[in-house]
């Protein structure tokens, strides 16, 4: 199975729309608006952090802190800047 697949994460969206709403993968495929996607997707991602979480809390490790798109392209920037620096 290639878990890349568009097709393949189709599958599994409508699958987790259809545990997570008790409804039959027709039903979501009906019914479900890109709205529905949405509240499905942040619901998953606040579950996965507080796994995430409580797994750190566990191992004694500090949890780990997302940062965004915009923060890692600055961080990039800034050591790009600082390599370019070097080199004269």
């Amino acid at each position: 199975m290639n878990w890349e697949d568009i097709d393949v994460k189709l599958l599994i969206t409508v699958d987790n729309l259809s545990t997570r709403y008790n409804k039959l993968p027709s039903q979501i495929l009906a019914e479900a608006t890109t709205f529905d996607l949405l509240v499905a997707n942040t619901g998953l991602q606040w579950q996965q952090k507080q796994q995430e979480d409580a797994e750190a809390e566990r191992e004694g490790r500090p949890k780990a802190q997302k940062i965004s798109q915009a923060e890692m392209f600055e961080m990039l920037r800034r050591v790009k800047e600082r390599k370019d620096e070097t080199k004269s």
